[in-house]
């Protein structure tokens, strides 16, 4: 599929989803969005917005890249270049002139858009319309994959005790740059940490016996995740329960996730799944993760989740039990499961098996 046939299947899901809403444009502003519209495109300048430097409208016969005047060359040189779209910029200055020109090109009828104060609210409806993954962003997803467990493990590998968590930080960080890829999550927990938090932004702290490494690695707007775990001294027999614990659960989950399954019954299994293994309440205290593409995670498994498995949708799911944690990324397809991010050559793995299936988790590298 070329990236013209890419762009036309997508726009054929908005502008049906525009026709049963009677709406006459659709504006897509959010990072996420502008990327799966125009088929890798990025949108920021600040990393820390959510909302990129141009937008996309959509109409039943227009299809426009809005941007104002500082930006629109780069933009349409670089980020949609062979692709349809026509030009609509504005002045910097002028804030009220891209309000007056979408108004224009939507002919003064209803508007929809991903943020507020654009008309009808369809932030839920385009994480829906992206969530079913088209081949050319699944071969992207997967050459991804590849990058982020070949970097996270590499990572691992070089790692000695005397780092601190910003140096492993920094050594993901760089060696993600040079690949082209971001980094937009980020954890790295020394020793005790690894305990005490699940959600561990690096900080000074020195490394003695053990590491986790925690990413969401992002490329053209797709993101993978994973988690390894590295220790420099012996493995004591309770980390080794709790590892193949979680190595477990997480196993299970992935087995249980099917097309046309709602994510609360996947979140039963996972919860039933920390009780056979012997810790009945840990899924209280981290989300158990839930599918992802052009967010980190775009819904997460709850005991009320309304959201359904697509077919091609990508999924994270990252299981913890204190001291210890299990993360791929896999994609769903009508046939089951395939991995975007597996342990890879030489990693150590826990043999689960489940649902008539060897599942191959990463365990944790000891190198003493």
């Amino acid at each position: 599929m070329e990236k013209i046939e890419e762009l036309h299947c997508k726009l054929h899901r908005v502008r049906a989803w525009m026709h049963d809403q009677g709406v006459g444009g659709l504006l897509l502003r959010r990072r996420p969005n502008f990327a799966w519209i125009t088929c890798g495109g990025q949108s920021h300048v600040n990393t820390a917005a959510d909302v990129g430097a141009a937008a996309v409208l959509i109409t039943p016969d227009r299809l426009a890249l809005v941007a104002n005047n500082i930006e629109m060359e780069r933009f349409a040189a670089e980020q949609v270049a062979g692709l349809p779209f026509d030009r609509v910029d504005f002045p910097w200055h002028d804030a009220g002139r891209q309000a007056r020109l979408i108004e224009q090109l939507t002919g003064g009828g209803r508007l929809a858009a991903d943020t507020p104060g654009y008309g009808l609210a369809a932030d839920e409806a385009t994480q829906v319309m992206r969530a079913s993954l088209l081949p050319p962003e699944i071969d992207r997803m997967r050459g991804l994959g590849r990058v982020t467990t070949r970097i996270i493990e590499e990572v691992c590998r070089r790692m000695e005790p005397g780092w601190t968590e910003y140096r492993v930080a920094a050594e993901l960080l760089a060696a993600a740059t040079a690949a082209a890829v971001r980094v937009p999550v980020c954890l790295v927990a020394a020793d005790e940490r690894i305990r005490q938090y699940r959600h561990p932004v690096p900080t000074p702290t020195v490394i003695h016996q053990r590491a986790m490494v925690v990413v969401c690695m992002e490329s053209h707007g797709l993101i993978c995740s994973a988690t390894r775990v590295v220790s420099f001294a012996p493995l004591d027999e309770e980390l080794r329960r709790r590892h193949r614990a979680v190595c477990a659960i997480d196993a299970g989950a992935i087995s249980a996730t099917r097309a046309g399954r709602p994510f609360r019954d996947i979140f039963n299994v996972i919860t039933a799944a920390y009780a056979e293994e012997g810790f009945p309440d840990e899924w209280r205290y981290h989300h158990q993760g839930g599918s992802t593409g052009y967010q980190p995670r775009d819904a997460l498994a709850t005991p009320t989740s309304e959201a359904v498995v697509q077919s091609d949708q990508a999924f994270a799911w990252n299981p913890s039990i204190a001291g210890t944690k299990s993360e791929d990324t896999v994609l769903i397809t009508a046939q089951g499961w395939t991995w975007m991010t597996a342990p890879g050559e030489g990693w150590p793995v826990v043999e689960i098996h489940c649902a008539g299936h060897c599942l191959r988790r990463a365990d944790i590298l000891v190198r003493v």
